[in-house]
């Protein structure tokens, strides 16, 4: 990981950024992280599909890992929940463990700045599922040199979105991607950039504007033995590598 530079302005209090069909999009404050984070075990460390076909959840250091990154970026203040309306929460009152909120949806995300100091991103990190993983999208992320291309200094990036089984099919996918484009605004971030591994979520990105910069199958990632590094991915064909710049 990198020592991140930027931090969310202390004037810009936590928002709404979308209220529509019993769904509410708002920023994820502190008293959310941990209902986040068990809401992202549960669903994008079982089913995003990379995570999926190297089988991430029977990997408990894998697992570990994870929580270890969300707890670092969380705290950046850029992330994004999706509220039943009317739940705790759904009015950006606080919630507990007494008053939990109801999620169903979220996009864990953060901000790199060009002036971050980098690391060894993986070594820092136990899991085999989750460093297999961690390998290919840092493979795709180094194809783009977001800052010298775009010429910005900083961007908001993603570090996983999930939406729970029984809410899938109302449009909470699509309305957190709407949601992190008014984020970027509100909080003067050029653009935001997302490695889409799965066919739903690049079909999302393609209706709210995102550019394709990269798109690899997922068959052209083999191991020494030459067999697929990560097998069943499908209906999802390939990897994308896509950008949304903030007018």
């Amino acid at each position: 990981m990198a020592e991140q530079g930027w931090s969310r302005p202390a004037g810009a209090p936590a928002k709404i950024y979308a209220r529509e069909n019993g769904v509410v999009i708002r920023d994820v404050t502190p008293d959310l992280d941990n209902f986040v984070i068990e809401f992202m075990l549960e669903y994008f460390a079982r089913d995003e599909p990379l995570n999926r076909s190297v089988q991430l959840t029977e990997d408990p250091d894998s697992l570990a890992d994870l929580i270890t990154i969300w707890n670092d970026v969380l705290p950046r203040r850029v992330s994004l929940v999706a509220l039943a309306e009317g739940s705790p929460g759904s009015n950006l009152e606080p919630v507990s463990l007494s008053n939990p909120p109801t999620i169903m949806g979220a996009n864990v995300l953060t901000v790199n700045c060009k002036s971050d100091k980098k690391s060894t991103f993986l070594s820092q990190f136990s899991g085999a599922a989750f460093k297999k993983v961690g390998s290919l999208l840092s493979q795709i992320s180094s194809l783009e040199n977001i800052f010298e291309r775009y010429g910005v200094d900083h961007y908001l990036d993603a570090v996983g979105l999930s939406v729970a089984p029984i809410s899938r099919g109302k449009g909470i996918g699509l309305m957190l991607l709407k949601a992190r484009i008014d984020l970027c605004r509100d909080l003067k971030i050029p653009l935001t950039k997302t490695i889409f591994t799965a066919i739903q979520s690049q079909k999302l990105a393609a209706k709210v504007g995102f550019e394709v910069l990269q798109d690899k199958d997922y068959d052209e990632f083999k191991g020494p033995d030459g067999k697929v590094l990560f097998p069943d991915m499908a209906p999802t064909k390939s990897i994308q590598l896509s950008v949304r710049t903030i007018p």
